[in-house]
């Protein structure tokens, strides 16, 4: 028999297929018409390292078999295919890492293989443009790890990406912990140090005897007036475990000194509910002419303390810093803190003393504990 004799109403719920079509079959084992016979609607798609590449059709679900993915790079070192970010070394542990450092020219990547990676509290020192990324989806865990991201020389910009990688442990970055420039000149002259973190996730930890100078903080800005920061940090998870020491305060973000050029931070989060950003999340306190700062779109956890309210951005004005212009624009970030008796929420706190007439101060659209609009 090759059909049933009958008007069909009983063909298969489920997907019948070969390379080529998907169809409903008839329920009866010994008929061969069909319904809904039509191609594949085939969409590729990539292996979690990105090294496979296959397609699935999007109605039936067929997958075509894995083949190697070949990637194509882009002239911003993505693939043009896949978006990922291709790495000119790929490492598979620590010492590998380190000399690959040492060796490899401006502007290169290096890949963390999927792994965890435990430095033992060493030091990395970041002294060039380089992009350190982890394949996977934050599957490169590095620990007890300190990026000292500072230039050898006064002629030496660095520009430090850090993309898709989970720290732990007393995992940290430092910015300007050397002292190369004196400062003569004023802040514009000073090298700019560029960093950038994107798709990360960080929960610190500290013991109770490097809790001081800041540096318990993840992004720790260390320089007093000798670096100049160019910050961005996008799409991260970044959870500190502990205060600063005499200041019952944990930022995410603790700059005393490093003179802030421009400031981008953007659809963060930043301290979870057990875990909250107690004063302030983000702090700065010395700042360049005609300084930019925009947060934004942040979901920020937050503490007031017995006697301290809670800000987003504390921006505090150490000694004579007064600079020409000054651009703040804090928008759409919400913020989730229960305060204390007699404590507030604010979204910044800012002392400034600014000269021309550049100023702008904008802050807007942030909502508390997902509710009521300040």
């Amino acid at each position: 028999f090759t059909a049933c004799t009958f008007e069909h109403e009983h063909f298969s719920t489920e997907w019948s297929c070969d390379e080529t079509n998907h169809w409903h079959a008839c329920t009866n084992e010994f008929c061969t018409e069909t319904n809904g016979l039509a191609a594949h609607d085939l969409t590729v798609e990539y292996s979690a390292d990105y090294s496979k590449e296959y397609a699935v059709c999007s109605v039936c679900g067929y997958k075509t078999e894995e083949i190697d993915h070949v990637h194509t790079v882009g002239s911003d070192n993505y693939c043009t295919k896949c978006g990922f970010l291709c790495a000119d070394a790929v490492v598979t542990n620590v010492e590998e890492f380190k000399t690959t450092l040492a060796e490899i020219d401006r502007d290169k990547i290096i890949g963390f293989a999927e792994g965890v990676y435990d430095f033992n509290g060493e030091t990395i020192n970041i002294d060039k443009a380089v992009t350190i990324t982890g394949f996977g989806e934050k599957t490169v865990e590095l620990k007890n790890v300190v990026f000292d991201v500072d230039a050898t020389s006064d002629e030496c910009e660095i520009k430090a990406t850090f993309i898709n990688l989970k720290f732990t442990g007393t995992s940290r970055i430092v910015i300007g912990n050397r002292t190369h420039h004196n400062g003569v000149g004023g802040p514009d002259t000073l090298p700019t140090t560029y960093l950038t973190v994107k798709d990360c996730y960080a929960k610190t930890e500290f013991s109770s005897d490097n809790l001081t100078a800041g540096k318990g903080q993840f992004i720790y800005l260390a320089a007093v007036y000798t670096v100049k920061i160019d910050l961005t940090l996008t799409n991260n998870t970044l959870i500190n475990a502990h205060s600063i020491a005499n200041e019952d305060a944990s930022p995410v973000v603790n700059g005393n000194g490093t003179v802030i050029q421009n400031v981008y931070i953007a659809d963060n989060v930043f301290g979870d509910e057990n875990t909250p950003c107690s004063r302030y999340a983000v702090k700065f306190a010395r700042r360049a002419n005609d300084a930019s700062i925009v947060i934004e779109n942040n979901v920020v956890y937050g503490a007031t303390t017995a006697d301290k309210d809670f800000y987003i951005l504390d921006l505090w004005q150490s000694g004579s810093n007064v600079q020409n212009g000054l651009s703040v624009n804090i928008s759409g970030n919400e913020i989730n803190c229960t305060p204390n008796e007699n404590r507030l929420v604010y979204t910044a706190y800012i002392e400034a003393t600014v000269t021309g007439s550049n100023i702008d101060v904008v802050s807007d659209g942030t909502v508390l504990n997902k509710s009521v609009e300040k």
